[in-house]
């Protein structure tokens, strides 16, 4: 593209080419599910979740254990995790101290947070610089609702209705971030934890992924890892939150999302993956997710 223009103070009146450049947009958030900042006391843990929009964690002050599917890692000051969609996930605070956490979710409908899966971070001087700015926009905005208090919980997404600019700024900020982490080579990437207890969970939930289609019990997946079901229970505990067969419904629930919204009609998701039938599978869908399958997919 080119655009001509005539120079003012030219005596000949001449005009000149000046290229224009089209402005490439790589990232696209189109909605803000949560932005909040929390402090967590020691032996804190958070039950296990996954949804269908990412999800990012930043350990400000601190450290915290993330389980990421079937990985887990110990993260510091400055570090921060990406959470795909449908990915599961849990926080948990095992250190004698507290630790401070920021998190934001969102729904990004590019190609570009793809360079994001399965990754962790520690933030350069520059890009902690930015989320701090972030912080201290959303504190501002934060001190001046009505519903600022003193508690161990900010809910930043209160402000939303408050000011017409919140969510643009908030999202050029977290685009910022995103352009500044993708463009720097030299960051580090963190390795998960390896402890005997992290390699039994890894093994457990790879073992259910592979059979997803199958109702395994907690005995099967017991004897696959070589385990007790008591000791399989501890780990699942421990670095999920929650039970086994808990954290395998989840893992269904995930995989039966992902089918509905790529056009799945609802009775074949239930045959595929092993529920009786469809009226029970519609029902356990619902209790989970709040939505009926037929919300996602009007399939039958």
């Amino acid at each position: 593209m080119y655009e001509f223009i005539f120079a003012q103070n030219d005596k000949t009146n001449k005009k000149f080419i000046r290229k224009s450049y089209e402005v490439k947009r790589h990232l696209n958030i189109t909605a803000l599910h949560t932005l909040f900042e929390a402090v967590y006391d020691s032996g804190y843990s958070f039950v296990g979740e996954s949804h269908n929009f990412w999800e990012c964690v930043y350990i400000t002050d601190g450290n915290a254990t993330v389980t990421s599917n079937d990985k887990i890692y110990h993260l510091e000051a400055n570090d921060m995790i990406f959470h795909k969609p449908f990915e599961f996930h849990n926080l948990q605070i095992e250190n004698s101290e507290n630790a401070r956490v920021f998190i934001f979710s969102f729904t990004e409908s590019g190609e570009f947070m793809k360079y994001f899966e399965n990754k962790v971070f520690k933030l350069s001087k520059m890009q902690k610089s930015t989320v701090e700015m972030l912080n201290e926009y959303l504190n501002s905005k934060y001190s001046q609702t009505n519903s600022a208090k003193e508690s161990n919980v900010k809910n930043y997404m209160e402000c939303y209705n408050s000011f017409s600019a919140f969510s643009n700024t908030v999202i050029s900020y977290i685009e910022l971030l995103f352009l500044q982490l993708r463009d720097n080579a030299g960051l580090i990437v963190l390795s998960n934890v390896t402890s005997p207890g992290a390699e039994l969970f890894k093994e457990a939930v790879n073992f259910m992924n592979a059979n997803i289609t199958s109702n395994l019990s907690v005995n099967q997946i017991a004897k696959y890892c070589h385990t007790s079901t008591t000791g399989l229970k501890q780990v699942f505990y421990d670095y999920a939150g929650l039970g086994v067969h808990k954290y395998f419904l989840h893992l269904k629930i995930s995989a039966a999302t992902r089918l509905l919204e790529n056009g799945e009609p609802v009775g074949s998701v239930a045959e595929s993956l092993g529920f009786s039938s469809p009226g029970y599978f519609s029902s356990v869908y619902k209790r989970e997710t709040g939505y009926s399958p037929s919300q996602i997919n009007p399939k039958p």
